[in-house]
């Protein structure tokens, strides 16, 4: 009678053991679990409204929390890196800048770690060296210029469709012939393309990049 009693108490010490560690070290999460979808919902909503360096840094500061529980997952680098190239353009000084786009950089390359050759990330890898090239184009513009043009035409490449892809390669295009005194039309009518890409998204893209309509409309603006 000694046996079976013995096998359910060690039945429940194991049970209860179990259990125990559970609580200490939570459940383990799945990447696009309820929580992990929650909080980046939540963040990529406030990037809607964000309009000042404090706003974008507790924007950058929330996906990089996320980022650091969510190892494998390239959405929560992406945005940290995203939040970096908005925060720079509320900022004045060069050094500042740099800063931020520096760190928006290695950011976006850990992200093109885990998912190699993703139109989105080489977007806005291009993204980020075409801010940099900005800050000083002349002193900038035979180092940057042809890695920004590089990694645009791969994400284009990549996907023909990706509007934010043809969008920041007709911008570049663009501020070249600005550059250069040459004339814009070319550039215009990829903008007009670009722009007709996001017609066809849809409203809700989950947690998939969505942005860039209103900076497309906005350059759009200044074609003749």
């Amino acid at each position: 009678m000694l046996n079976p009693i013995v096998n359910i108490m060690k039945t429940l010490l194991s049970t209860f053991i179990l259990c125990l560690s559970m609580t200490a070290f939570g459940n383990p999460k799945e990447p696009g679990n309820d929580g992990y979808r929650d909080a980046m919902t939540n963040y990529i909503g406030q990037m809607q409204t964000a309009t000042s360096p404090a706003d974008w840094q507790a924007l950058f500061n929330g996906f990089q929390r996320i980022a650091q529980v969510e190892k494998e997952e390239w959405l929560p680098l992406y945005y940290a890196a995203l939040a970096c190239v908005e925060w720079q353009h509320q900022e004045t000084p060069a050094e500042k800048k740099d800063d931020l786009l520096l760190r928006g950089r290695e950011l976006a390359d850990r992200a093109a770690v885990l998912q190699p050759g993703n139109s989105e990330i080489l977007a806005l890898q291009g993204y980020i060296a075409m801010m940099r090239l900005n800050i000083d184009p002349m002193s900038r513009a035979q180092e940057l210029a042809p890695v920004a043009m590089g990694l645009l035409q791969r994400a284009v490449q990549t996907d023909p469709e990706n509007p934010r892809a043809r969008l920041l390669l007709a911008q570049m295009n663009f501020g070249t012939a600005l550059f250069f005194g040459a004339g814009t039309e070319g550039p215009c009518d990829e903008l007009r393309e670009a722009l007709g890409l996001f017609e066809p998204a849809k409203q809700d893209a989950g947690l998939m990049p969505s942005w860039g309509r209103e900076m497309a409309e906005s350059l759009m603006s200044q074609c003749p």
